[in-house]
């Protein structure tokens, strides 16, 4: 399984690493894939999407750091680029989940792991 950690990351923080960690751990996973949106559809971001790719690859020395030009997470998993996929989101984005593009789909494209924060 390949886990999916996707996003704006408009600055990558360590809330980000902990999940990639944890979910790494916790979920036997082969490997985790950072995915920096390069526009997403669902939030303004500040800073270009070359710099957010730099900055997760800092934050992430140890992992696959990648630039993806697909502004929704449905359209990413279509391209079908993993075997066995689980997207990896924060318990904050869970709770957004069912007003994603296409949530069906999602999931039946990828399993979902959400992770959640102390207190």
């Amino acid at each position: 399984m390949t886990g999916i950690l996707g996003g704006a990351f408009d600055p990558p923080h360590v809330g980000h690493v902990a999940l990639a960690d944890a979910a790494e751990r916790k979920l036997g996973l082969e490997e985790i894939v950072v995915v920096v949106v390069a526009h997403p559809g669902h939030k303004r971001v500040h800073a270009p999407a070359e710099t957010r790719l730099e900055l997760g690859r800092a934050a992430f020395p140890n992992r696959n750091v990648e630039l993806d030009h697909h502004a929704r997470t449905v359209d990413m998993l279509r391209a079908g680029r993993w075997d066995d996929p689980v997207f990896l989101v924060g318990a904050d984005e869970y709770l957004d989940f069912p007003t994603w593009k296409e949530p069906d789909e999602v999931l039946r494209l990828a399993k979902l792991g959400v992770a959640t924060r102390p207190g």
